[in-house]
């Protein structure tokens, strides 16, 4: 009897040894040697060291002592040698020390008396390197929760709606991204998602593009849980497509980011997950290799570590890879303050609508986005007439629409008929200090509206919503002196006027503002529709 109970449990011991380790167990334990492989290949860190350290930080890896203080000075003699610019072209240079640096828990606004942030609220540059530049641009703003940054004079300024467009415009036809043509890229679909991650409950069609992205990836994905690019380990385009870490890696980060497990079915191939697959192209040091059969690559390290990273930190509840907020948050995402409970995101009415005179209109799309979520309405039901003015009652009825705020009515001003059509939009615009009377008991509704009041107004609203406007009102004097009649803006009117141009928001025409110019109802369209999208109002 012994000897037969001996034998049986010799057996089991044999068959549970024999078991492949339990799913989660290989990740966690390569997350570890990862990060002793990547300690190994930057024992000095320094400037092109951030991925590794992003890996390092967020995994919550024991450093070495001074190790941080090694990448502070080795980074400060760079941009000392560099005379402040990182590269003058590639702009996701500074978005990877963005990420890097708040990862560290630190200010990328002021570091070290660097704006490294800054040049990210640069459009034009920011875009010259595609839908890249806007990927890395998102991920760098959105991981400390910063507010955008005042371009420099003579910039175009940027704000998130720019970014997030220029992603979703590099969709293909099969519902993935790609750098270019019509063919999707695992790489890029996954790091495109990753930025999106945050828009998805916020940003009308990134929800859908999504899903259609994740719906790519599933059927991109190989038979072993990997997944391919014709990209080699040198950057060069090979003729085919190579099952690689990289690809797998980017893909893995990208489920854990949008909560999506790696055991989802729509991601399991041959029984495998883009995690366990991940984990075969680990070298026996705890590297990680390019493809199958390769020797240690350092990206490949890297990406792997940071990936195994995000894997973990969702299965333990915790913030995603790129959510620093846990470590550092530069109030650019704040609550709404003061009656915020109030305020409420405007959902699409009508999908679709349109008016035929906006056809060919810069301002098309802002028009025809508002109009959808019932803040802004036609003249008629085909004409929206987007060069016409607008008077303070049209305006107050659009902001009130916009922050979804009930209609109340003001008996303050004799001006404003009861009952009217504009009467309740007035009261409540004037109890949430979004606009006041001309005179104390006068409001003048049907006066009309010119930029400067419009921007005051503007700034009230994003107050309101909770939105960090220190840029614009640190650098007034300087930003009102980039254009050719910035002394003419009133002096109630200057810092308003100031934060809405470096938002990005301020209409203006050959460097000049205009400032006492009736602003014209497209304007107006495209500058609510900037302020509710980076307020996160829109759904």
């Amino acid at each position: 009897m012994k000897t037969r109970i001996g034998t049986l449990l010799l057996s089991l011991i044999l068959l549970f040894a024999a078991l492949p380790p339990a799913q989660g167990t290989a990740p966690a334990q390569a997350k570890d040697q990862a990060a002793a492989a990547c300690l190994q290949l930057h024992s000095d860190p320094g400037y092109g060291t951030e991925w590794s350290l992003l890996g390092l930080l967020r995994g919550e890896t024991s450093l070495p002592d001074g190790y941080l203080n090694q990448y502070r000075a080795h980074l400060i003699q760079t941009l000392q040698e560099k005379g402040g610019i990182l590269h003058a072209r590639k702009y996701t240079e500074y978005a990877r020390v963005v990420l890097a640096v708040t990862a560290a828990g630190q200010d990328a606004r002021n570091w070290n008396q660097y704006a490294l942030l800054a040049p990210l609220g640069e459009r034009e540059m920011v875009l010259r390197q595609g839908v890249n530049g806007a990927i890395f641009a998102l991920l760098a703003l959105d991981c400390g929760a910063y507010p955008m940054p005042a371009a420099k004079k003579g910039q175009a300024q940027a704000t998130r709606g720019d970014y997030i467009r220029a992603v979703l415009a590099a969709r293909t036809k099969d519902g993935g991204f790609a750098l270019m043509g019509e063919t999707a890229d695992p790489d890029v679909t996954a790091m495109a998602l990753t930025a999106l991650a945050p828009y998805r409950e916020v940003v009308p069609g990134v929800s859908e593009a999504v899903e259609k992205g994740l719906a790519c990836l599933s059927r991109l994905q190989n038979a072993d849980g990997s997944f391919s690019s014709a990209v080699a380990a040198d950057g060069s385009v090979t003729g085919a497509k190579i099952p690689n870490c990289e690809s797998t890696a980017q893909v893995l980060t990208a489920l854990c980011t949008l909560g999506v497990s790696c055991r989802d079915p729509r991601f399991v191939k041959g029984g495998k997950t883009a995690a366990d697959a991940l984990c075969g192209f680990q070298q026996p040091d705890g590297s990680f290799a390019h493809q199958a059969g390769g020797g240690t690559d350092e990206f490949a390290t890297e990406q792997a570590l940071y990936a195994l990273v995000a894997l973990w930190r969702a299965e333990q509840g915790k913030s995603a890879l790129y959510d620093m907020t846990d470590v550092f948050s530069g109030g650019g995402r704040q609550g709404l303050p003061g009656k915020r409970a109030e305020i409420t995101p405007r959902t699409a009415a009508w999908q679709g609508k349109t008016f035929p005179d906006v056809e060919n209109h810069p301002a098309r799309a802002a028009i025809e986005r508002l109009a959808a979520y019932g803040v802004l309405n036609g003249k008629s039901s085909t004409r929206f007439d987007p060069d016409a003015t607008m008077t303070r009652a049209e305006f107050s009825t659009a902001v009130v629409r916009a922050l979804g705020l009930k209609p109340q009515e003001n008996s303050r001003f004799e001006d404003v008929v009861p009952n009217s059509w504009y009467s309740g939009f007035v009261g409540t615009a004037f109890a949430y200090g979004i606009t006041k009377g001309t005179s104390s008991r006068r409001f003048t509704p049907n006066g009309i509206i010119t930029r400067e009041e419009a921007a005051v107004m503007i700034r009230r609203t994003a107050t309101l919503c909770g939105m960090d406007l220190s840029a614009g009102e640190a650098r007034q004097a300087e930003i009102l002196g980039g254009y050719t009649d910035g002394a003419s803006v009133s002096a109630w009117a200057r810092e308003s006027v100031a934060i809405c141009c470096a938002l990005g928001w301020m209409p203006e025409e050959n460097g000049k503002l205009q400032p006492q110019k009736p602003i014209l109802r497209s304007e107006i369209a495209e500058i609510l529709s900037n302020l509710l999208w980076e307020a996160e109002l829109l759904v």
